[in-house]
């Protein structure tokens, strides 16, 4: 395997992100990998993810599936669409869009359509049915090959023994990073960071 690699070398192995400096951090998004994207509130990681599943859509011809714990399947389609397209989410939802614009509209609709093969927009879902929705998905549609997951703190965790929320968060990203596994595709899970790094001199990232 080293030996193909080799021959090859500089090769994107996994899905492309569409962001030629995180590919080649992580030679694109590795199956059986789950990758948290962490950030704190109103920073853009919703856009961030959304931006990096357009790119998907654009490049390659995979399915995609996605859990939204807190905005409705409509918001998130207009994202997309607006992302996409590049006309601004108010001119979206008023109208207020040209003829050329509506014929990007259309043609990323359609791209949307083809690729986005599921949105789960149910609210408090716990990490069991979580879990076993993206299994039969993955079972009845053996296409689908990335999960985008919004947001962590969301997930209801199913262990009752937990002392904390702390406990319960790690219990559910141990469950998804095995999800990933068993289901041999990559896993995407946004996640929202406190505000106490504003208070600190240092805002580097810590573990």
């Amino acid at each position: 395997r080293l030996d193909e690699l080799h021959k090859d070398k500089g090769k994107i192995r996994g899905v492309p992100t569409g962001y030629k400096d995180l590919d080649n951090i992580l030679a694109g998004l590795q199956r059986s990998d789950l990758f948290i994207l962490a950030a704190r509130p109103s920073m853009g990681k919703t856009s961030f993810g959304l931006s990096v599943i357009i790119n998907i859509i654009n490049s390659t011809n995979i399915k995609i599936g996605i859990f939204s714990l807190e905005t409705s399947k409509e918001q998130i389609l207009y994202k997309l669409i607006s992302i996409a397209s590049k006309v601004s989410l108010k001119r979206l939802i008023s109208g207020d869009i040209n003829n050329v614009e509506w014929v990007k509209v259309q043609e990323i609709s359609t791209k949307i359509i083809n690729s986005i093969n599921y949105i789960d927009d149910t609210a408090n879902l716990s990490i069991s049915n979580l879990n076993s929705k993206a299994k039969s998905l993955k079972k009845n549609n053996n296409r689908i090959s990335l999960i985008m997951i919004d947001y962590l703190q969301l997930i209801q965790s199913d262990d009752r023994l937990s002392s904390s929320r702390t406990e319960e968060l790690s219990f559910i990203t141990r469950t998804l990073k095995i999800l990933a596994r068993d289901l041999h595709i990559p896993v995407i899970v946004l996640s929202q960071l406190n505000r106490n790094v504003e208070n600190r001199v240092n805002k580097r990232p810590l573990l």
